[in-house]
């Protein structure tokens, strides 16, 4: 009975001391990313912190009219303040970075993939920015790669791709008959990207990509009443997919080639943005009005943004800090006025399980 006893006891204490003297090193490190949205102003002060839960938001635009952020966070598409205050859930499904936004600020447009084995189908939505209101529009047996839409709302733009053989379609939609017109259909071309409307033109605006090792494409401009009429203005590298490149009310474009190009769609004129990063960047946006461009770079240390107006070749450089080196700054938008800034950080905090 001692015996058993003092068994007992030795195997408790082992227990307990084990317990006592584990440390971090018996823990395993896990890496826990998550965003918040900032807002401060366009000298870098005033930084502001306009969420504070924590969790991932995977997308955010600055709708100037309304003077609101919409967002995603946690699977739901939300509506604030540009302060923070008043956040509404809008619905429960998600909107993406497939978003396209009316210029009225009354209705977003999106798509989502469903992927059964190499074939991906996408489904066209569209979603009430008042009521959350959410409706089907179009069912593609292919994936949609990327939407256009023009400045009344009117018409949707997209283009759809299927590999082997390589085969890319241009789709113009009108959203209130939902009638579906093929404009143009590509074959041993990897796709039609980024499809836009000029402003007061009867033309469109998209890139060809041809090449899938260096990603180069085709920056062309197409007459929709005579697709024949079309022509190359430049080559590009959309390899920086995330920067979007779009169109402003002044028929100016930005995209990726010695740093950032901007070209006047009018003329043909090129300028290449002065004292840009070596050769990448990060998400970009025109000012509500056009005449200015914000580009954020995560390769810089620290990260920081540029703000540029083609108009007089003005340069401002940004190097905001939230305290520390492990967060991205993605989505940067300027208000209305030109006077804030608004973007998302992600930040990469690690911890012990």
């Amino acid at each position: 009975m001692k015996t058993t006893a003092m068994v007992l006891l030795m195997l408790a204490c082992s227990l307990f001391f084990s317990s006592c003297s584990k440390t971090a090193d018996d823990k395993f490190p896990e890496q826990y990313t998550y965003s918040e949205i900032y807002s401060m102003n366009v000298d870098g002060t005033g930084l502001t912190k306009l969420t504070s839960d924590k969790k991932d938001i995977a997308f955010m635009q600055y709708l100037p009219k309304s003077d609101k952020i919409l967002f995603v966070q946690d699977s739901g598409t939300y509506i604030m303040n540009p302060d923070g205050s008043q956040r509404q859930l809008l619905s429960a499904k998600s909107i993406n970075k497939s978003t396209r936004v009316t210029q009225d600020e009354q209705t977003a447009y999106f798509f989502e993939d469903e992927t059964s084995g190499l074939k991906v189908n996408s489904t066209l939505y569209s979603m009430s920015l008042s009521t959350g209101e959410v409706k089907q529009i179009v069912q593609e047996s292919s994936h949609i790669v990327r939407l256009g839409i023009s400045m009344d709302g009117s018409q949707l733009m997209y283009s759809t791709y299927l590999p082997a053989p390589d085969t890319s379609v241009l789709y113009l939609l009108n959203t209130l008959t939902l009638e579906k017109k093929r404009i143009k259909e590509w074959t041993n071309t990897l796709y039609c990207d980024f499809p836009q409307f000029i402003p007061n033109s009867s033309q469109i605006l998209f890139f060809e990509k041809i090449d899938s090792i260096s990603n180069n494409a085709y920056l062309r401009v197409m007459d929709l009443a005579d697709t024949s009429n079309n022509q190359i203005l430049d080559t590009a590298n959309i390899y920086y997919e995330r920067t979007y490149p779009a169109l402003n009310s002044k028929s100016e474009i930005f995209y990726a080639k010695n740093g950032i190009t901007v070209l006047d769609v009018a003329t043909n004129q090129k300028t290449a943005i002065p004292s840009m990063f070596r050769s990448d960047y990060d998400f970009s946006s025109w000012s509500y009005e056009g005449t200015k461009l914000i580009v954020t770079n995560n390769d810089s240390y620290p990260t920081q943004m540029v703000i540029y107006a083609p108009s007089d070749g003005s340069v401002v450089n940004i190097k905001p800090s939230v305290g520390t080196i492990n967060a991205a700054y993605t989505y940067p938008y300027l208000n209305f006025n030109n006077t804030k800034i608004f973007f998302i950080v992600s930040f990469t905090e690690t911890i012990w399980i």
